[in-house]
């Protein structure tokens, strides 16, 4: 009995002066030796020595408990141990790790101390020092949450303290056996609009992006999800970027690799591994300025690169030999001397937002107000809003190049207008078309076709309806012209058939530029092509969609198909909001007009009734045409398209009538 008394006082002895996996705190008189570790107290991780990798150094680092190879954060990352006699303790309220010859070999060198200090491991990986009276993260007296190696923990800040000055930035390990500070570094960049970039050295090789307000804009893996919460914080003290998890059963961190690969991963337990949840740099596009200046970077395109509409490649010979970093200036030279009238912008929504280092910003001025304010200073090349959130507020100006680029799969959150010459824009003469002019044109398109097959005295197929073939008077009013291969059909004639084809591609129809084949019919899929592209402000044959190679027919199927329909309107017609209906019913008539099969197209005493009534409308059928794609072989050697070609020309072969 009495030797059990003394086995039970001597194990209570030993683990105040030696703590085991048990505690999460330790005071002046304890410390950890190489072999103990400190664990947080749901035991979600530990401290303790570790060698990486092939190393035979000794390092005090925090892992994740489920992932003992998971090292997290490392002391004494720059100046490792060479034998198991590493002592870790806290002393004056600092962290001190003493060698072999008891000399001090790493220190957090705090400045503050405290009556009671004491060195505790939190369940979030945070390693603190702290007065034992006192509690909260004001009253820390060290953190190492301060201090990040290569892994960014959630409630991890990655940012600034703009009063004391202390900078929180990842750095990579040299090597998966050397923890010692890499060449790369992920930081929050505080020129301009703050953005978080990827460094090498003091060069930036990729940038994730600045806030808008729900995101970091170019980083996919940061769209709302069920796992986490980001948050941006920017106030007179501090600038800094945050996650946090919603689940505290998920265990997950961000680690920048020694290549420079910044990885997001989350424990699976069913699979008892971390699975990558994100990664940056995803692909080529990721790399900074990869496109140079005033281009936009998509991967799948060919090529990547491409300049924005109004410029053309710096350097043509580089651009065709796939050396895209010259970048793209501008067609016409911008002209502040003209006054706010010489100058414009083009809107872009399906682009990462360009590199904000030369950038200013106002959180309390309208997008119009931003506008008249890039437009008064010759150097502001773009604008846009500084919050996305709620149809957008504040203002973010860019001054000079445009640069990092990149493109997205569909439209996004963010608006960019760039500045553009007049000239370049958007015969700024669309304006002059609104939604109800264009319908009474479309309308008016449709009574004067409608009397050629039908009301005049002999059926007239015009086989060139284009919109260079429609003359608008002063009050807007349509009128069909150039009746040069226009055919007469007399009696009860429907169709006919030739060998020499004869019309525009982008407008005829497929029986028609395949086959010969022309009735009223094909009359009919012309004025389908004009209605869409009345509504959308854009040419098919000139418009090809760099996603999957889509002409204007094709996209406004795919837009169709997804109820997504609204998105092919023009810009420039303003808030379709309280139209939409009208709207819809005017692509659902271009739809139908641009079926494959002539048969299923209506006629046009049909398609006057559908434009001017109610009445229910079918349902259209796949267009034909819809991509870019070379015709089929037919009798004419005048059947090929070429691909994403901007030429609209009109083949005229003469032959007797």
């Amino acid at each position: 009995m009495e030797a059990f008394t003394y086995l039970f006082v001597f194990a209570i002895i030993w683990s105040f002066l030696n703590p085991s996996n048990t505690l999460d705190t330790i005071t002046p008189i304890q410390s950890i030796r190489d072999g103990d570790t400190l664990v947080s107290a749901s035991r979600r991780f530990q401290l303790g020595f570790f060698s990486p990798g092939n190393s035979k150094g000794r390092y005090v680092g925090i892992w994740y408990t489920k992932s003992s190879g998971t090292v997290v954060w490392v002391a004494n990352r720059d100046t490792p141990l060479n034998d198991h006699s590493g002592v870790l303790k806290v002393a004056n309220g600092a962290v001190i790790l003493l060698n072999s010859t008891n000399s001090v070999a790493w220190s957090s060198n705090t400045s503050r101390t405290a009556e009671n200090p004491v060195l505790e491991l939190l369940d979030n990986g945070n390693l603190v020092v702290k007065d034992e009276k006192v509690d909260g993260p004001v009253n820390y007296l060290w953190q190492s949450f301060d201090y990040p190696g290569d892994t960014s923990l959630p409630e991890m800040k990655l940012g600034k303290n703009l009063v004391t000055g202390l900078d929180r930035f990842l750095t990579s390990w040299k090597s998966t056996d050397d923890p010692a500070q890499g060449e790369f570094s992920l930081r929050l960049d505080l020129r301009g609009l703050p953005q978080v970039v990827v460094m090498q050295g003091d060069t930036v090789k990729g940038r994730v992006g600045s806030w808008n307000g729900l995101r970091l804009d170019a980083y996919s893996g940061l769209t709302p999800n069920p796992l986490f919460e980001y948050e941006f914080h920017f106030n007179e003290r501090e600038v800094y970027y945050e996650y946090k998890i919603k689940n505290n059963s998920v265990f997950t961190r961000y680690i920048l690799n020694p290549s420079g690969i910044g990885q997001h991963f989350t424990w699976l337990d069913r699979t008892n591994r971390w699975e990558p949840f994100a990664i940056f740099p995803a692909d080529q596009c990721a790399n900074y300025a990869f496109c140079g200046a005033y281009a936009s970077c998509k991967v799948g395109n060919i090529p990547v690169c491409a300049c924005l509409e109004g410029f053309i490649p710096k350097s043509p010979k580089a651009w065709d030999t796939v050396d895209w970093s010259d970048g793209c200036v501008r067609k016409t030279p911008l002209n502040c001397s003209d006054g706010p009238d010489g100058n414009g912008f083009r809107k872009y929504t399906r682009f990462k937002l360009p590199d904000t280092s030369s950038s200013w910003f106002d959180k309390t001025i309208s997008l119009k107000e931003c506008e008249e304010l890039c437009l008064k200073n010759c150097s502001c090349t773009a604008y846009g809003n500084l919050d996305i959130r709620m149809g957008g507020s504040g203002c973010l100006l860019w001054f000079g190049n445009l640069v990092d680029i990149r493109e997205i799969a569909k439209d996004g959150d963010n608006q960019i207008y760039v500045r553009l010459a007049a000239s370049e824009l958007d015969h700024t003469r669309s304006k002059l078309l609104d939604w109800h002019n264009r319908i009474d044109i479309i309308g008016g398109i449709a009574r004067g076709l409608l009397y050629l097959h039908q009301d005049s005295r002999l059926r007239i197929i015009h086989r060139d309806l284009k919109t260079s073939n429609i003359l608008l008077d002063d009050s807007m009013n349509p009128k069909i012209s150039d009746f040069g291969l226009a055919r007469i059909f007399g009696g009860d004639q429907t169709e006919a058939k030739t060998k020499r084809i004869v019309g525009t591609h982008g407008y005829m129809s497929p029986e028609y530029a395949g086959y010969g084949q022309f009735s009223i019919k094909s009359d009919v899929f012309s004025f389908g092509v004009l209605v869409l592209e009345i509504m959308s402000g854009k040419r098919n044959r000139g418009f090809c969609h760099l996603d999957d190679n889509l002409n204007l027919l094709g996209l406004a199927w795919r837009l169709w198909t997804e109820d997504q329909g609204m998105e092919l309107i023009d810009e420039s017609i303003g808030d379709m909001c309280t139209l939409s209906n009208q709207v819809l019913r005017c692509i659902h008539v271009g739809l139908l007009c641009v079926q494959q099969r002539p048969e299923d197209r209506p006629d046009m005493s049909s398609v006057v009734l559908m434009l001017s009534s109610e009445i229910l409308l079918p349902k259209p059928r796949q267009p034909g045409f819809y991509t870019e794609k070379a015709l089929p072989e037919a009798e004419s050697s005048l059947t090929k398209l070429e691909q994403c070609s901007t030429n609209e020309i009109t083949i005229t072969l003469l032959e007797g009538r």
